[in-house]
């Protein structure tokens, strides 16, 4: 019977411990989320926003890059990399499937990402991460002290003083081998009420490309026709 009563004393000390670190996490990764929220112009503005597309220009190798994104709800997205008229890497989703293309190959999306992406249901990726993201602690991005939190296979870096996003770093595996891409938002500009980052550094492996956004357009100028996937 003693035995009993200290099983059950560990279970119930064990699952209160548990239960307080996973109330402790969520408080904490919606305060990061709601001063991020906040420093941009407020929530419920960016529940406003039912479509977004931007066009930044780039160098790589002596070489102009365009890359132009595309949202639009409930969760169609269109990523579009191109050195003049050639599109080197593009991936889309129409909200039931989707399509990466890179240097011409094209790959259907597998029904684990298409599960995935349906659920991404906002411009915002934010009020997806208030919801299933994992705070895992405070970093340093450019001598800046950072929250950091966790969702699937990304980090998101929000600024500790400013609330404002500052990183984002994607983890990838393919054959056996860890990819590590890394994006930097600079330079945030105030467009319809909501603050955007109009400066980006792309880094991937030893390749760095910054892109300076040239155009961004909210609630006007995308349609299904932007995210129709063509075989």
């Amino acid at each position: 019977m003693k035995f009993k009563v200290v099983v059950i004393i560990s279970l119930l000390l064990f699952a209160t411990s548990s239960s307080s670190a996973q109330q402790k996490n969520a408080t904490t990764v919606k305060a990061i989320i709601e001063k991020y929220f906040d420093a941009i112009g407020g929530k419920e503005r960016a529940r406003q926003i039912h479509s977004f597309s931007s066009e930044a220009k780039g160098t790589l190798h002596e070489k102009d890059l365009i890359l132009i994104q595309k949202m639009m709800l409930p969760n169609s997205f269109s990523n579009a990399m191109s050195i003049g008229e050639k599109i080197i890497s593009k991936t889309i989703f129409d909200g039931e499937q989707g399509l990466t293309i890179q240097q011409g190959e094209e790959i259907e999306f597998t029904k684990d990402e298409e599960k995935r992406y349906k659920k991404q249901r906002s411009i915002f990726p934010e009020f997806n991460y208030i919801k299933s993201a994992k705070y895992v602690g405070i970093e340093k991005v450019e001598r800046q002290d950072c929250y950091v939190i966790q969702f699937e296979n990304n980090k998101i870096y929000y600024s500790k003083d400013t609330g404002l996003k500052r990183k984002g770093v994607s983890i990838q595996e393919k054959n056996g081998k860890t990819f590590l891409q890394q994006l930097f938002f600079g330079n945030y500009v105030a467009i319809e009420g909501l603050l955007f980052p109009t400066n980006l550094l792309m880094v991937a492996g030893n390749n760095k490309i910054e892109f300076q956004t040239r155009s961004i357009l909210i609630n006007r100028d995308v349609s299904k026709k932007d995210f129709e996937i063509k075989y």
